[in-house]
């Protein structure tokens, strides 16, 4: 195998197991703005981040192999990087190797590879795309989020919008197909907010309602619960937190990380509250951590903490936070991301940007390689608004080996055992959907999809043609059964070794 192909074979292999929330383009709340960072957004993929500032600049950087940072080049950059000059940008997300911004018209754009579909360009059009690619020309857009290889939107007139890969059946379309354009889910048109994780997607709309699909709810949006008073999402790996309109924070779903903060590893199936307190306005999600941040704009962090990227100074396999701990108190905090696989960045009220955590590929923009467990600056907007890096940009190859991301060797995390949970639950459900019932039913799936007849035996090469085709449709529908389970096991795991 090529080395090239070898590399990318090791990514996607890496991604499809262990997979990384990409959660939603993170805009600063306007009561926490300055006059110079308004509008400003941020966010980050598994090893990019992206930024655009009042003036609708464009900046990103680290690993950039597959396009995501959208430069025209696949050479990665250690540094912030103006992207896309000739437009005026308004919002980002940034998934696993895949990027999407809005124009400030309104304007749909999606940039790197689109081998599930996740960029939307077309089923025949599967390669990476370098610079941003218009979607949908001629509509607008009120609201995006990058999950790890597929994608939600929000249309000008509430409509909700998925595309790119569905093994958990995370678009919401009712099935398990990948789709490579847009496709409108359901018939609402009353959406407001939309979080797209690994697996599974939660959108609130504007009644208040929180509804869920993917991973382990049903294929299409379910209500979760019967409150109405809902007012942010966040869809983590196998977690997810949310807001109410009281400012009280829920989490729900995997807890083998401490990532939903109640200071336990036990999972739980519904949303349960964490912390009493009332006064949370802001949340994200990660691979196994998570962050939030008070009303009066003091950040919090709590999880999975093996590279810094919780921030409180510490880091390794026995840093895990089950509970909040507090985050730089020095800064007041005016928005947050926890959404790259390992790496977290943050805004505070000066509208200096700051980043956390794993930076082997440049994601953190500070020009160097080194982890960071404490926040560190990445760019300051100035009184003009204009973007500031703190020095000329640093690259590396991106085709060379040492330059691909290293997938660790799994150590066994404690105090968490291995058991098996559902990572998001319904609420509400007469009964629960056991693993074993999911089992029977992708089961009955592989029986239905396999060809049932042969031909006729006289001729050889026909018979061993659909043999292939037999075998190919056994895999094809056992596969996301596989790495289902192949990730409910690799989530309790730590995977905090030195890199390889």
């Amino acid at each position: 195998m090529k080395p090239r192909a070898q590399h990318i074979f090791l990514a996607l292999a890496a991604l499809a197991i262990w997979g990384a929330p990409a959660v939603a383009a993170t805009v600063a709340p306007a009561q926490a703005q300055a006059a110079h960072t308004a509008h400003l957004a941020f966010d980050a993929g598994d090893y990019h981040s992206l930024s655009v500032n009042h003036l609708g600049e464009l900046w990103a950087w680290g690993w950039n192999t597959y396009g995501q940072l959208g430069d025209g080049t696949t050479t990665g950059t250690l540094a912030p990087k103006r992207i896309g000059a000739g437009r005026s940008w308004s919002a980002v997300s940034a998934g696993a190797l895949h990027s999407v911004a809005l124009g400030v018209d309104g304007a749909l754009y999606t940039w790197g590879t689109n081998m599930f579909g996740q960029v939307g360009a077309g089923a025949f059009d599967q390669g990476n795309h370098l610079e941003p690619v218009a979607i949908m020309p001629g509509k607008t857009w009120k609201a995006i989020d990058a999950g790890d290889n597929h994608t939600l939107a929000i249309s000008s007139e509430g409509e909700l919008w998925a595309w790119g890969m569905n093994s958990d059946g995370q678009l919401g379309k009712g099935n398990h197909v990948n789709m490579y354009v847009p496709v409108r889910i359901g018939g609402q048109s009353n959406w407001a907010t939309i979080s797209a994780g690994a697996f599974h997607s939660l959108a609130v709309n504007e009644d208040g309602e929180l509804w869920a699909w993917g991973g382990d709810y049903d294929s299409v949006p379910e209500r979760v619960g019967s409150a109405n008073n809902w007012s942010q999402v966040s869809a983590g790996f196998l977690h997810s937190l949310a807001l109410t309109k009281d400012g009280e924070l829920y989490a729900w779903g995997d807890n083998s990380f401490g990532q939903l903060g109640d200071g336990t590893y036990k999972d739980h199936d519904i949303p349960t509250r964490i912390d009493l307190s009332d006064d949370w306005h802001s949340i994200d999600t990660g691979f196994g951590h998570s962050l939030a941040i008070k009303s009066g704009g003091d950040l919090y962090a709590w999880g999975y903490n093996c590279y810094g990227q919780v921030g409180d100074g510490s880091s390794g396999m026995t840093a895990t936070r089950p509970s909040p701990v507090s985050v730089d108190s020095d800064n007041k905090w005016a928005s947050v991301t926890a959404s790259g696989l390992y790496h977290s960045l943050g805004l505070n009220t000066d509208g200096e940007l700051f980043a956390w955590g794993r930076n082997d590929y440049g994601q953190l923009g500070d020009k160097s390689t080194e982890d960071k467990s404490v926040p560190v600056f990445v760019l300051r907007l100035d009184d003009e608004g204009t973007a500031l890096p703190k020095e000329d940009t640093g690259t590396r190859p991106s085709d060379d080996p040492k330059d691909q991301p290293k997938f660790e060797e799994k150590k066994t995390l404690e105090p968490p055992a291995p058991r098996q949970k559902r990572q998001v639950a319904k609420v509400g459900a007469a009964t629960a959907i056991t693993t074993q019932a999911q089992t029977q039913a992708r089961q009955a799936r592989t029986d239905q999809q396999a060809p049932s007849t042969l031909p006729p035996t006289g001729d050889s090469a026909s018979v061993g043609l659909w043999l292939l085709l037999i075998a190919g449709g056994v895999i094809s529908a056992t596969l996301p059964l596989l790495l289902r389970s192949l990730r409910r096991v690799g989530v309790r795991l730590g995977i905090c070794a030195a890199r390889l």
